[in-house]
């Protein structure tokens, strides 16, 4: 006899793998949890979001703030002021307003490519990126006004990509951030 089970509530967690990782720890895997969420997972406080009242954008964010931390430096704030962003995983982008796009063009050295819409990091760039154990810190909060809010650390290998053919002629190292038309355009992967 085929039981039915149901999910024991509305609340999911979710834990992205990260392939550049195997290189240093084994099994980093992503997870889904269904009706709760991996607290073997977490590190340091949660933070709960609220489901976004445009249901176009139902997995809404307000980014604090971006910062790029190096072993030699606190950080430099990479956006002009708090956003709102949508969260959606089938872009893996980061798509924010031009003024702020500037700030990440003078912090990582980038280039734009206006053909390709995308932005190049020079092989140089790159490796002192590495060896500085550069860090991308977001700061996000439910909305723009509330009072908890939570830091993630992304460490530069997960921005370390490469256009390939047939995007470029020959590999080329790029920042995946995309410069937004609008405020209904900004989001994180």
């Amino acid at each position: 006899m085929k039981q039915n089970k149901k999910i024991p509530s509305l609340s999911w967690g979710f834990t992205p793998g990260s392939y550049y990782r195997k290189r240093y720890y084994k099994k980093a895997l992503g997870s889904l949890v269904l009706g709760g969420y991996d607290k073997a997972r977490l590190a340091g406080e949660s933070l709960s979001f609220s489901f976004y009242p445009d249901t176009g954008r139902e997995l809404v964010v307000a980014i604090r703030d971006i910062k790029k931390i190096t072993q030699n430096s606190t950080g430099e704030s990479l956006i002009n002021e708090s956003i709102l962003a949508a969260l959606d995983s089938s872009h893996p982008n980061i798509w924010l307003p031009i003024e702020d796009c500037r700030l990440f063009e003078f912090a990582f050295s980038l280039s734009w490519n206006e053909t390709l819409q995308m932005y190049f990091i020079n092989e140089t760039v790159h490796s002192k990126l590495q060896r500085d154990n550069t860090t991308v810190v977001l700061t996000l909060a439910d909305d723009q006004v509330a009072t908890k809010k939570i830091d993630i650390h992304i460490p530069y290998g997960s921005f370390d990509l490469t256009a390939d053919h047939p995007l470029v002629e020959s590999p080329r190292k790029y920042f995946p951030l995309k410069r937004a038309a609008n405020s209904t355009q900004v989001s994180l992967f």
